[in-house]
């Protein structure tokens, strides 16, 4: 469906509120590490990829065709809204959608996933530290290293209870394969103020990158304010990951929250 109205372009694949765009070819792009998903019935997904069953509160690994990890397990309670705010938002046709449907489209009787939880990402040795400093530096994520090699960078905020809505995991001690040039996109919150800051620390830092790829060729303040995005891609020396940095108010945000 996303090909036949978009082109030959790419396919948008919907996971609660966030999305994985998928570039139409023999092979794909995939992060260096694990997408965790999260969903509410895991022994129904199991039964749908016709494979066994997790033990109660384990995860089910599975790996796509073109070798990306997933690890998927059920809810905490609270984290179906918490990853799904406004339903599965996107679609290539929006009229594809019954408008009675509260959910936005989402069959709760089939896959049941209900959003991305976390990316983890394998990193270089003695790495970890730097990596958390720099989202620690330029977005004033809340960073904590839950043991040595780990890191993990809160996205979305954090919960009462302690708790990352989503979260970006960094990982030692595994091989890091080559960078295949893929991106993420985070939204910056506190408004435009929020966004210039973002951009001031990253071009201070001389982070600021443009992808030719795309069209939004952001270079100073003027263009990201312009264009609502700026891009990214030097994370620390060694490591690479390319982030599309956007404001709440981007044309394809449908956030009415700005603790993103």
């Amino acid at each position: 469906m996303n090909v036949e109205i978009m082109g030959e372009k790419t396919v948008w694949v919907n996971i609660g509120c966030s999305q994985i765009h998928l570039p139409k070819g023999p092979s794909g792009q995939k992060i260096r590490g694990v997408i965790g998903l999260r969903c509410l019935d895991l022994p129904a997904l199991a039964s749908r990829l016709s494979v066994p069953s997790p033990a109660s509160g384990g995860s089910l690994d599975v790996v796509s065709p073109s070798g990306q990890g997933f690890s998927i397990r059920e809810c905490w309670d609270g984290q179906d809204e918490a990853l799904n705010f406004r339903g599965n938002m996107w679609s290539a046709g929006m009229n594809v959608l019954l408008e009675e449907d509260g959910r936005h489209g989402r069959d709760e009787g089939n896959v049941n996933l209900v959003g991305m939880d976390y990316l983890e990402m394998n990193v270089p040795k003695g790495k970890v530290g730097e990596v958390l400093g720099f989202y620690e530096e330029i977005f004033g994520c809340h960073v904590f290293k839950p043991e040595e090699n780990v890191g993990v960078v809160a996205i979305g905020g954090v919960t009462e209870e302690g708790r990352c809505v989503q979260s970006l995991v960094f990982r030692e001690g595994k091989e890091v394969e080559e960078y295949d040039g893929h991106h993420i996109a985070v939204y910056v919150a506190g408004g435009e103020k929020g966004f210039k800051e973002v951009f001031g620390r990253c071009k201070k830092r001389g982070v600021v990158w443009v992808n030719e790829r795309f069209s939004d060729k952001v270079e100073d303040l003027e263009g990201a304010l312009e264009e609502k995005q700026f891009r990214t891609r030097e994370v620390v020396d060694g490591w690479r990951l390319e982030h599309e940095v956007r404001c709440a108010g981007h044309k394809d945000s449908r956030c009415d929250v700005d603790w993103l």
